[in-house]
């Protein structure tokens, strides 16, 4: 349960460190590369297209790959981007943030993996409970086959409603007659 809390913790956390780089990225780094890629189209028109990101929403792993591409393009034409008016730290601030958002995608990844082990794990542990659940039922009912008193008291225990689940609603109610349904 708690391997499960904090995968899912993980995972927001991540969520909330790559919107927030994205943002520095679409806000501070790229306007600077797409003004000095307008400039230097005077010589090389096709470039200006190549250091734009579009603007529609993209998801994380496809901005991720067009800042990759944009960073590889600005490396490449490095020496004709300086001559328009390129700082070089852009191109390292740059790149130091495309690898701290790669960092917060394999944070989530990992959290994300975490939880749903942790979920996975937890669903057989509940199988296993449920299953000797039924045999503990089949067991008693069969060593209180000829004792009516002591058999009212089992259907009594076991028709017990447990405490509300995460939606909020009750556990399995009880089947008619107040018997735990076996598997059969």
């Amino acid at each position: 349960l708690i391997q499960q809390r904090d995968g899912i913790s993980e995972v927001r956390a991540a969520t909330a460190e790559k919107r927030d780089i994205r943002r520095k990225i679409r806000r501070t780094h790229l306007p600077h590369f797409t003004r000095v890629a307008e400039a230097a189209a005077v010589e090389r028109p096709e470039l200006a297209k190549k250091l734009e990101l579009p603007n529609e929403a993209l998801p994380y792993l496809a901005f991720r790959t067009a800042v990759q591409g944009i960073l590889a393009e600005a490396q490449k034409e490095k020496e004709l981007l300086l001559r328009h008016g390129l700082v070089e730290p852009a191109l390292e601030s740059l790149t130091a943030a495309g690898a701290q958002f790669d960092r917060a995608v394999e944070r989530g990844l990992s959290g994300r993996r975490a939880h749903v082990g942790a979920r996975a794990e937890l669903d057989a542990i509940v199988d296993e409970v449920v299953q000797q659940v039924r045999q503990l039922d089949g067991l008693v009912r069969f060593r209180f086959a000829e004792d009516a008193e002591a058999r009212a008291a089992w259907r009594s225990a076991s028709s017990t409603i447990g405490p509300p689940r995460a939606s909020g609603g009750p556990s399995t109610p009880p089947s008619p007659g107040g018997e735990i349904e076996s598997a059969a």
